[in-house]
Formats: C-alpha cells, sequence, structure tokens
C-alpha cells in the first residue's frame, strides 16, 4: 500500500543517513587514504599545500592508500623511503616524505583517530 511505500522509503533515507554519519568519522580504521583527504582539508591552501597534495599522490598513497591508519608501522614508511632511495630521488625529495606524514599523523592524535604516533625521528 501506499503508507507502507511511505515507510519504505523513509527507512531507507534514514538507514542512508546513518551510513554517511557512520562512514564519516574518522578512526584508526580508517583507510589512509581518506584519512589524508580529510587532513588536507584543514590546510592553509598554498602551492606547498598543493605540494603535498601531489607528491602524496605521487610517491606515498601507491604503498599505503588502502592500508587503515591504525596499522601503519614505522616499517612501512621505512619501506617507502627505500622505494624512492631506489627510484633515485635526492635527499631533500625522499624528506618530504616526513614532512607531509609527521604532520599528518600529529594531527590524526590531536583528533583522537589514533592513539600513539610514529617516531619519525628514527626513520631519517
Amino acid at each position: 500500500t501506499d503508507c507502507k511505500r511511505k515507510a519504505k522509503i523513509e527507512f531507507s533515507k534514514y538507514y542512508e543517513k546513518q551510513k554517511q554519519m557512520r562512514d564519516s568519522i574518522l578512526s584508526e580504521n580508517t583507510k589512509m587514504d581518506v584519512v589524508f583527504n580529510e587532513y588536507q582539508k584543514t590546510l592553509k591552501d598554498t602551492s606547498w599545500k598543493q605540494t603535498k597534495i601531489s607528491f602524496y599522490s605521487r610517491y606515498i598513497s601507491p604503498k599505503i592508500s588502502s592500508m587503515q591508519i591504525g596499522s601503519i608501522k614505522e616499517m612501512n614508511i621505512t619501506k617507502i623511503i627505500k622505494n624512492l632511495e631506489d627510484i633515485g630521488l635526492k635527499p631533500r625529495t625522499i624528506r618530504t616524505t616526513i614532512e607531509i606524514l609527521k604532520p599528518l599523523f600529529e594531527w590524526a592524535v590531536r583528533n583522537k583517530i589514533i592513539l600513539t604516533n610514529i617516531n619519525f625521528v628514527e626513520i631519517l
């Protein structure tokens, strides 16, 4: 009947809204690309921000994009850096990896997305 159809539509809308709310909450189980996307929205719109986005997309994302932020360890970052060394990037370019990930992980800790940070001092 018409009443049942309306009820189904309303329930469907409610269910979708709840799902969107649940998906929008960042946690340690959130994929790295989603966290990076939210983090970069907090940055001032500068050429450095564009450089970070480009560098992340080109060199970092292919290695950890589908990983949950809470599962990323120092060894994952070390592997990214090793890969950049192997393809012949200069040390200054490689340091950009840390300059992108360190503040991102600090932001994630401050926002209680993860509980502990990676020791970036030990990596380079």
